[in-house]
This record gives structure tokens, C-alpha cells and sequence, in this order.
């Protein structure tokens, strides 16, 4: 009897034990299981763009929550349209007739030949006169070129604490040229650089705060630069100076139509030898020259190899080889005209140049919708697009 129990006892305890085990065995496999599949889990983020949200997502151009794309009369009320784009503005670069502009030179600063509701205006009255020399001023903070200034421009800033709100403004352009320097529409001071292209001038009783000044320059023979604006802070109680500006180049074209295989000539001003870059239409690859001692320069270009009976674009900027960092920001772009036919180099729909505006010019502008032929692109804004079929509505003759 005894014996049976000590059976029964031994063969329930390895029972037990092999249960235990294998119980373990089960644990330990799944947790490991469990571990390696928490290795691999894959996740996955949704991002929602809503727009209209008043929030820029990263695949939107812009969303002020409204986006109806109307026209506006300045860059800082422009209105968004659908989140991919701007819509129309006085400002933007592009003349937009049915609103009423008269002009648009790509900014809301009047003395510029357009004023700040894109309206023609006469030749700026010279107020003020040449202004002498300030000293560039002590301590204070250098500014980061680039930075809240001429675009393409190097703009250093420094502050001197006096006790008045002055400003010091110095920069380059051409010898002998006149800079005319705007302020909130008005002729701030008209200077002229001396003969190595160095302008200065100072402003006392300066008003402190956030300051736009406009800058154009006209060369000695006349021909008139782009006008670019630099924004900067004026500190209270202290002397501001704004330097390392730089006037683009003037540039003319010569003739303005020319047939195809003849010369013609881009000349212009620019900072006394540097090399000016002249690009022609969409050209990666520039005309190259150097400027002259007293800043002019002139490249003869054949035109064989371009289109023939086509209008087309050259721009020029100007570069230091000695100094990269000192490069202007690109001129005017100018037009002109390959060919033998009868045009006007100036701003026409007349595309076939038969005297009208009518359904013959509409179907050319629709034929090279949406490409880069320079006859159908009336604004030589680079395409043929809706603002070159707005242009060609408003002087419909039919």
C-alpha cells in the first residue's frame, strides 16, 4: 500500500513539474514573440491641408483664410487665390489694364516714373540736393549682407548711440551718375556719386522705426537703372548706417530691330571694372564683357543664332572676379526685335502687325498659350499667359 502511494505521489509531482514547465516554456516563446513583433510595427502619419485654414501647409503657396483672388492696389494687401498663387495686385509686375493700372514696375513706391497705385507719373522734381559725408559710426550691431536690403546686394549696418536719430546711407553705382532716393513716394535727396561710382549722403532728425528707402540712378548718358527698395530699422537716439548698396546696370539695346544675321549692341553703366553678364532670353550661359575705368560697357551680339521675325529679352548684371559677394541684382529687362518686319519693339497685342487688334491676334496668343514665344508673350514676362490675353482685350480694335 505504501509502495502504490509513493507511486502515485512521485508521478503526480513530475506531472506537476512537466506542467510548470512547459507553462514557462509557453510564456517565455510569446513574450519573445510579442517583443520581436513590437520591433517591427509600422506606422503611418496623416496630414490634413484644409485650405482656407488661414494656415500655410507645406504644399501651399499661401492661405489667408479667405482666398478669393480679387485684385488688389498693393503688395501688402494682396489676396491669396485657391492657396497656389496670388491673384492680381498693383505691384506684381504685370500691367493689368481692366483695374485700371497705367503702369506696374514691380513695387507700391511713387518717383519712379509709376507711382503707388500703378499710375504713370512725370519726371521726379529734385528736392533737398547732395548731401556730404557721415561717419559710418561705432559699436553696435553688423548686419547680415543680404539681409533686409537691396536684393543680390551686400547691406552691412551699424549703430552708434548719440543721442539723435540720424541716418548714413552709402553705396555704388556708376561715375558721374544721379541717384535718386525715395521715401513713401517723395524724393528723399537726389546725389551723385563721384568718379569712382561712391555715393554718401546723411539725414538728421530721423524719425525711428521700421524705414523703406527706393534707389534708381541715371548714368551720364541718360539711360535710367531698375528701382529697388531697402527696408531697415531706424534706431532711436542714434546714428543708422546703411552701406553696400549697389545699383544695378543701365542697358539699352541697339537697334531695337535688327534682321537676323546682323549686330547689335547691349551697352549700358555698371561698377567701373567689373564684368557685366548679359543674358539673352532664357539663356543659362551669359555674354560676358568688362566695363571700362569710367563704368561703361558694350557687348556686339550676332543675331543669327536666334529666332528670326520673334521679339526677344536680354537683362545684364554686373559681378567683382576679384570678390564674388559683390553682385548686383539684374537690370531692366529690355526687348527687342529679330527680323524685317514692320513692329513696334514697345508694348503691342497687335501680334501679326496688321494694324488691328482682332480675332487674327487671338488665335496666334491662343496657339502658343502657355509657352515661351516671344512674339505671342505681349508682357515679355518670359510665357504667354492670362495677363498677355488681359493686355490683348484692352487694345481689341476688332
Amino acid at each position: 500500500m505504501y509502495d502504490t502511494l509513493h507511486v502515485i505521489s512521485r508521478w503526480f509531482v513530475q506531472t506537476l513539474l512537466l506542467v510548470f514547465f512547459f507553462l514557462f516554456v509557453f510564456i517565455y516563446i510569446g513574450a519573445q514573440t510579442d517583443s520581436a513583433q513590437a520591433q517591427y510595427v509600422a506606422t503611418t502619419t496623416v496630414s490634413l491641408t484644409v485650405c482656407g485654414d488661414s494656415l500655410v501647409a507645406p504644399s501651399e503657396f499661401c492661405d489667408d483664410g479667405i482666398n478669393s483672388g480679387l485684385y488688389a492696389f498693393s503688395i501688402a494687401t494682396r489676396n491669396c487665390s485657391s492657396c497656389t498663387a496670388w491673384g492680381q495686385y498693383c505691384g506684381d509686375g504685370v500691367i493689368q489694364p481692366f483695374e485700371g493700372e497705367e503702369c506696374d514696375d514691380g513695387n507700391n513706391t511713387a518717383g519712379d516714373y509709376c507711382d503707388v497705385v500703378c499710375q504713370n507719373e512725370s519726371d521726379p522734381v529734385t528736392e533737398g540736393g547732395g548731401g556730404g559725408s557721415g561717419g559710418s559710426g561705432g559699436g553696435g550691431g553688423r548686419g547680415t549682407p543680404g539681409d533686409d536690403g537691396i536684393p543680390d546686394a551686400s547691406v552691412d549696418g551699424s549703430i552708434e548711440y548719440i543721442g539723435e536719430t540720424n541716418l548714413n546711407i552709402a553705396g555704388r553705382a556708376y561715375p558721374g551718375a544721379t541717384i535718386t532716393v525715395l521715401r513713401d513716394g517723395e524724393v528723399e535727396r537726389v546725389v551723385e556719386a563721384d568718379s569712382s561710382a561712391n555715393f554718401n549722403f546723411s539725414l538728421t532728425e530721423q524719425t525711428p522705426g521700421i524705414t523703406t528707402l527706393g534707389f534708381w540712378a541715371a548714368d551720364r548718358a541718360g539711360r535710367r537703372s531698375i528701382t529697388y527698395a531697402a527696408t531697415f530699422q531706424v534706431v532711436q537716439n542714434a546714428v543708422t548706417t546703411l552701406s553696400g548698396i549697389l545699383i544695378p546696370p543701365t542697358l539699352t539695346v541697339t537697334p531695337e530691330k535688327a534682321a537676323q544675321g546682323t549686330t547689335i549692341s547691349f551697352a549700358g553703366s555698371a561698377l567701373p571694372s567689373t564684368k557685366v553678364q548679359a543674358y539673352i532670353d532664357k539663356a543659362d550661359k551669359p555674354e560676358e564683357t568688362l566695363a571700362s575705368s569710367n563704368g561703361e560697357w558694350a557687348i556686339s551680339y550676332d543675331t543669327s543664332k536666334l529666332t528670326n521675325e520673334a521679339f526677344h529679352t536680354v537683362k545684364a548684371n554686373y559681378i567683382d572676379e576679384k570678390n564674388i559677394q559683390l553682385k548686383s541684382g539684374y537690370s531692366l529687362i529690355t526687348n527687342f526685335y529679330v527680323g524685317t518686319r514692320d513692329v513696334n519693339t514697345g508694348l503691342t497685342a497687335d501680334l501679326n502687325n496688321d494694324g488691328v487688334v482682332n480675332l487674327t491676334d487671338f488665335s496666334i496668343l491662343l496657339f502658343n498659350w502657355n509657352t515661351t514665344n516671344a512674339q505671342a508673350d505681349i508682357n515679355k514676362d518670359g510665357s504667354v499667359t492670362l495677363p498677355d490675353f488681359s493686355i490683348l482685350l484692352f487694345y481689341w480694335t476688332g
